[in-house]
Formats: C-alpha cells, sequence, structure tokens
C-alpha cells in the first residue's frame, strides 16, 4: 500500500465533483484519505466533499492503482 499526493490543476475532469460522484475505490481502487486546501487539511474527506481546482488529494492504495489514478486525471490527458 502507497500514499502519494495529487495536485488537481485547471481543467481537471475532478472539478466540482463530488468524491461519492467520481467513487475513486470503486472505479480505480484507491481512496481519498485527505485533502489539503491552501493552508487547511482537510483529514478524511465523506462522499459529499466537492473538488476544487488546487486542490491536493492524499490518495491511498496500490502501486499499480495510484499509477492509473494519475494517469486518469493528470492535466496531460
Amino acid at each position: 500500500v502507497d500514499i502519494c499526493s495529487f495536485r488537481i490543476s485547471e481543467g481537471s475532469l475532478l472539478i466540482g465533483k463530488t468524491l461519492g460522484q467520481i467513487n475513486l475505490r470503486r472505479h480505480l481502487g484507491v481512496s481519498v484519505v485527505g485533502i489539503r486546501r491552501c493552508s487547511q487539511i482537510l483529514p478524511n474527506p465523506g462522499a459529499d466533499m466537492l473538488l476544487q481546482c488546487k486542490d491536493i488529494l492524499f490518495v491511498l492504495g496500490s502501486s499499480e492503482n495510484i499509477s492509473k489514478f494519475i494517469s486518469t486525471f493528470s492535466s496531460s490527458h
């Protein structure tokens, strides 16, 4: 099990969605265990947490699943 940080870039498909809507655990096998928003840390965010541009997500999962998450939501796509 690994953990990584992932910054939501401008134009990301994640912006304006809740964690429940994107359901990362079901689709990619990873969980968001925290969010850094500006200088605030939001631990254990609920399904109703709305994601915003420049949020930094702390993502937990296997190396393989984290790589899938990053490739799915990186700004190069």
